[in-house]
């Protein structure tokens, strides 16, 4: 089981990876490299005991879970920056 700090990186890294449409690309928004990226994804979807995405090499398709769960961890980002940015203009005062 990941722990849930884990659980949020990896969702949001999911979402990042349906915005961008790729694995490489959703790695080099994030700054990592995209064997960590397929890494953390196959971590979670065997956490989640589902496969979140078809994935060939030229496109990535989103399975029923991942279809699901894509706007929840699209929701979690925000809420993450959100708070980020609250914390950041509170120290700025």
């Amino acid at each position: 089981m990941l722990a849930t700090h884990e659980y949020a990186n990896d969702l949001i890294l999911f979402a990042l990876i349906v915005d961008c449409g790729s694995f490489s690309k959703a790695a080099e928004s994030a700054g990592i490299t995209s064997s960590v990226v397929s890494k953390r994804i196959g971590r979670l979807e065997k956490s989640l005991g589902a496969r979140l995405l078809y994935r060939t090499t030229r496109s990535l398709t989103l399975t029923e879970s991942g279809q699901a769960l894509y706007q929840q961890a699209k929701e979690i980002g925000a809420k993450v920056q959100e708070a980020l940015y609250a914390v950041s203009e509170r120290a700025k005062s």
